[in-house]
């Protein structure tokens, strides 16, 4: 049995459709069904956009930068000025 995938996006024409997230799939013919979203359904509550962003840094092995070491970066930049 293949994997199916639930993902979002936006008709651009017709017969163009920009998916909000990549299909983890080759190249090749694929089956689509497509349902109109309402409003609602289309905005997703803040927390669940955020923890979402979280998840995926997570999976990717981000490491966010210190307090420290934003602040050098932000004297960097600021002292590049002059």
């Amino acid at each position: 049995m293949t994997q199916a995938y639930v993902l979002t996006g936006q008709l651009s024409d017709s017969r163009s459709l920009v998916l909000d997230e990549p299909v983890p799939l080759g190249n090749g013919r694929v089956q689509v069904t497509v349902q109109a979203m309402t409003n609602k359904e289309a905005r997703r509550p803040h927390f669940e956009v955020i923890e979402e962003i979280w998840a995926r840094q997570r999976k990717r092995g981000h490491i966010p930068p210190t307090a420290a070491e934003v602040n050098a970066r932000i004297d960097e930049e600021r002292n590049s000025w002059d």
